[in-house]
């Protein structure tokens, strides 16, 4: 069983989009915020427990930063696109 967040990036049905799965569930609000390298928000998502798609098809920067915030960590990433 997989017990840490997971962020991946995928190609399919001719889009582009992040992955992140969720191992656990919350009562609290789980939050996923794409930005620029100036940290301005593109996006942002709530995440429920299990599998989360984020659609990033139409960003058109090379680099992304993805910040989770949920009620046991918080992750921010840099992702090339």
């Amino acid at each position: 069983m997989v017990t840490q967040i997971s962020i991946e990036i995928e190609t399919q049905n001719h889009a582009n989009w992040i992955k992140i799965f969720m191992p656990y569930p919350s009562s609290e609000k789980m939050i996923a915020t794409l930005q620029n390298e100036a940290g301005e928000t593109i996006k942002g998502v709530k995440l429920l427990s299990g599998n989360n798609a984020i659609d990033i098809s139409q960003i058109t920067q090379s680099t992304i930063l993805v910040k989770i915030d949920c009620a046991f960590e918080t992750i921010l990433k840099k992702i090339m696109l």
